[in-house]
């Protein structure tokens, strides 16, 4: 059987969508954001069988981390000047 091989472009510019910002410069806010997110999910994912309150509290954090920052961007601009 035929293994798929995958492209290191293709991973390196996944990545990169992760921590960089738009000048190609590593964004902080991207990357702790990031890895916390990993961070939540892994422990959620640990959990042998999350009740309501672990979905709730996952949720929030993720979900609404991301509704967050869509509204500040939103209300505020990307802060580029041009």
């Amino acid at each position: 059987m035929k293994q798929r091989q995958s492209s290191p472009g293709l991973i390196t510019k996944v990545v990169n969508a992760l921590i960089l910002n738009e000048d190609g410069r590593v964004s902080h806010t991207k990357l702790w954001s990031n890895v916390a997110y990993a961070i939540a999910s892994f422990k959620f994912m640990e959990t042998p069988e999350p009740n309501a309150d672990i979905w709730m509290a996952y949720l929030g954090i993720v979900g609404g981390a991301a509704v967050a920052s869509k509204l500040i961007t939103m209300k505020y601009g990307n802060g580029h000047k041009e």
